[in-house]
């Protein structure tokens, strides 16, 4: 099958068995072994969640291929991801006390036979508790039968989009300002912002590096594509649609950063990763196919939700669920905002 090496495939076709097979674990398992194979992993691994009732000593191994399959199905997520794409993220376990370094040790030049000097680092306690996002997508039940791989590769692509949508949403949005248990806040939430000038690109960077607290040789800009593809030119030759360098810093394209009121005017984040903490799980699959559920668009408030029947639009709608969380763990974040991108830029 063209697509068979994908990664993250075999999550994907778990979520398709679980929408198409029924409600009985045992349905779903010879509706999975009827369309992948017997042999395939996603069969394997729903024959193993009857545990000791399958004849096979080494069942407990395949639970463990559902977790290879997950952390297969984040890695794609994550590449495309912002909180994927920030190379240097502090990355800790959820619900484990852990120590942050507040202020640092600092080394010495020592000459023979002088004494060392010993310095104080500070450390912070950091804990983060598992919170959970959920990303659904609806499809259709028709396109979940098809044995075309192409329909296989659209599903995988819309519920990796769902997720990373989501999640980018909820990290850099200064909006979030989250819930007590349920969501975490934005890392720019309560950030307060420095101002561009409207017709000096060049230096409102400069005062968005002056008031950044972190350490800029590690840094990432993230923006707007649209933002990124309007200043590239001469004077920023390495930065466009998809990202790129400016002033020398990393820059992350993502839509999912907030636009400002006019569309002319745009946002941009400056990141210090080891600054922010992020802990994640194993995501989870629910699947629902009778529901009601409420849909809405991007420009629609939730008051104006439509109230959708899935049994009578004969659709399916797959819940990922991922435990996560993060936290800035110091000051790692500088948001500028009012960036012109008329012609004074």
């Amino acid at each position: 099958m063209l697509f068979d090496n994908l990664r993250g495939q075999t999550f994907v076709r778990l979520c398709i068995a679980r929408a198409l097979g029924g409600d009985h674990p045992a349905d779903v398992l010879a509706y999975a072994g009827d369309k992948f194979g017997r042999d395939d992993p996603a069969t394997r691994i729903l024959r193993a969640s009857a545990g000791s009732t399958v004849p096979d000593a080494t069942w407990g191994s395949e639970l463990a291929t559902y977790r290879q399959a997950a952390a297969e199905f984040l890695e794609v997520v994550y590449a495309g991801a912002i909180i994927g794409r920030l190379a240097g993220l502090r990355r800790v376990p959820l619900a484990v006390r852990t120590l942050a370094v507040a202020s640092g040790a600092t080394a010495s030049w020592v000459g023979e036979g002088q004494t060392k000097p010993i310095t104080n680092a500070t450390f912070a306690a950091d804990s983060l508790e598992p919170m959970k996002l959920s990303a659904i997508t609806v499809l259709t039940q028709e396109l979940l039968r098809l044995a075309d791989p192409m329909a296989e590769e659209t599903i995988r692509r819309d519920l990796i989009r769902a997720v990373q949508e989501a999640l980018d949403l909820a990290f850099i949005d200064p909006g979030n300002a989250g819930s007590a248990g349920v969501m975490p806040a934005a890392i720019t939430n309560g950030v307060t912002p420095v101002l561009a000038d409207p017709g000096d690109f060049s230096a409102s960077l400069a005062a968005l590096i002056d008031d950044f607290q972190g350490d800029l040789a590690t840094a990432f800009l993230v923006g707007d594509p649209v933002l990124f593809a309007k200043l590239a030119g001469v004077q920023y030759p390495l930065i466009g649609a998809r990202g790129g360098e400016l002033a020398g810093i990393p820059a992350i394209a993502s839509k999912s950063v907030p636009a400002e009121a006019s569309p002319d005017t745009h946002s941009l984040v400056l990141i210090d990763p080891a600054g922010v903490s992020f802990g994640d799980g194993t995501p989870l699959i629910d699947v629902a196919t009778h529901a009601t559920i409420a849909m809405i668009d991007p420009d629609q408030s939730p008051a104006e939700a439509e109230a959708v029947s899935l049994w009578q639009k004969n659709c399916a709608a797959i819940r990922v669920e991922l435990p996560a969380n993060w936290r800035a763990a110091r000051p790692a974040v500088s948001i500028l905002t009012g960036i012109s991108t008329g012609p004074a830029v």
